[in-house]
């Protein structure tokens, strides 16, 4: 369902967000294409809120399929301060934008791009790394600075 939710929202929030987005590289094409579209633009945080809510419970579920409860709760954990911080940040961009750009839109990426997706890439190492029968290799791929097989596990 995470993965149908992904393949759908995407497309579509790239369509409705990319106007007001980092890839116009001049402020005020964006500031402009918020003020004129801002029923796409909040249609498609909201889109992407409904994601994030996705993979919260693509990790839930993972998380109960991996034999220990106490390092998927702490997976868990950390992916709920990823989606208190992606939501942090979409909830400013529906609500305050295009007003207070300047501040809100840095402070965004941020929270959103860095911490939020950050915490997400670290909960699902954590619920990769507590799965069980997997080779060693797979355990430590997805940390930073580890990658492909290492040995012949």
């Amino acid at each position: 369902m995470c993965a149908a939710i992904h393949a759908l929202s995407a497309p579509a929030t790239l369509f409705l967000l990319q106007g007001g987005s980092e890839i116009v590289p001049e402020a005020a094409e964006r500031i402009a294409y918020i003020r004129d579209h801002a029923v796409a633009w909040r249609s498609g945080w909201a889109l992407w809120m409904v994601s994030a809510m996705s993979l919260l419970g693509f990790y839930a579920w993972w998380g109960a399929r991996t034999g220990r409860p106490r390092a998927a709760y702490a997976a868990f954990a950390v992916a709920g301060a990823g989606i208190v911080l992606d939501w942090t940040t979409e909830s400013l961009y529906i609500g305050w934008l295009p007003h207070r750009f300047e501040t809100i839109a840095p402070l965004g990426t941020l929270l959103s791009a860095g911490g939020a997706n950050g915490l997400y890439c670290v909960a699902g190492a954590m619920l990769t790394a507590a799965h069980p029968g997997l080779p060693r290799w797979m355990l430590i791929a997805p940390w930073p600075g580890r990658s492909g097989p290492r040995d012949s596990d």
